[in-house]
């Protein structure tokens, strides 16, 4: 575990806010450890009815909030010294401090609270709760929250935008062609083979030697946990629709002349904010030689 994402929704009722120091407790198969969830040395619930995100140690899947205090670089509040790994944590908790009477910051409530962790190779898990989260000395100090089942997803859409096609001198593969785009995607969303099925057909409708056919085709998944845990790969196939051999008059159908495969690693992005990148494909057919570029975007959202 090297990072907790923290978004809590603080009471709307008078005095549910609290100046007292809120803590955050986890453990599991390997030990656990509370966190104080300060930000500048102040709590950060102070506003009836706000929304607070923090975050300790490093950002899950890019999420943004107030960096709680010594959380990260490896001080005494940083989840990274916590032995636990994501997937050892059991129980997790809130937890008010306890030294104030009734005429003072005596209770505080929250109305949901949803604590997601993560680790480097982008595993996910979150405890949540929702409803009449009270504490104080009268009615207990702490909160248990509950294991999500739902394990947290990211979208990952590709959209292919366009394919370029150049003849090379001195032999061009010529300007016929079938084009196939094929879109391996992590076993974990297609156990049986992981690779998806075959979602695009291409037929160039320029008669000229080169030629650009502008697309708008996308595809979408998804795939468990942080975005940076699966890589994304594409497979471009390039087929010569009936080429003409020349001096045979013989017309060859959907002769198979080249395959590229380009892949790309990706953090969590929000929409419109895509990381794009483009294959390049040499290929042959009685000695003609062309190259393709296929130009596709990829984009991957985290959900909240």
């Amino acid at each position: 575990m090297n990072g907790i994402y923290i978004q809590a929704t603080i009471g709307g009722g008078f005095w549910s806010d609290t100046k007292d120091p809120i803590y955050l407790g986890v453990y599991g198969k390997n030990g656990g450890r509370e966190f104080a969830l300060q930000v500048n040395g102040e709590s950060p619930f102070t506003s009836d009815g706000a929304t607070v995100n923090l975050i300790l140690g490093q950002p899950c899947c890019n999420k943004t909030g107030l960096q709680v205090d010594n959380s990260l670089n490896s001080k005494e509040n940083d989840p990274e010294l916590n032995p636990l790994g994501v997937n050892d944590i059991e129980y997790v908790y809130l937890r008010k401090y306890n030294g104030e009477t009734g005429t003072t910051d005596d209770w505080t409530e929250f109305s949901s609270v949803s604590v997601l962790f993560c680790d480097s190779s982008g595993n996910l898990l979150r405890f949540k709760k929702s409803g009449r989260i009270h504490m104080a000395k009268e009615a207990g100090l702490q909160h248990w929250l509950i294991k999500d089942p739902t394990a947290p997803k990211c979208v990952v859409t590709i959209k292919l935008k366009n394919i370029h096609h150049i003849p090379i001198a001195d032999n061009p593969a010529g300007h016929r062609w079938h084009l196939s785009w094929h879109m391996l995607v992590p076993e974990s969303v297609s156990p049986s083979s992981g690779v998806d099925s075959l979602i695009l057909n291409v037929n160039p409708s320029s008669s000229n030697e080169e030629w650009n056919e502008v697309l708008n085709r996308s595809y979408s998944y998804e795939v468990e946990g942080c975005c940076r845990k699966s890589p994304v790969i594409i497979s471009c196939v390039s087929s010569q629709r009936e080429p003409h051999k020349p001096g045979f008059g013989i017309h060859i159908p959907h002769v198979h002349i080249g395959v590229s495969t380009g892949s790309t690693v990706l953090q969590c992005s929000v929409p419109d904010n895509a990381d794009s990148f483009q294959v390049e494909t040499d290929v042959r057919s009685d000695n003609g030689k062309s190259r393709l570029t296929y130009f596709f975007d990829v984009e991957m959202e985290c959900f909240d």
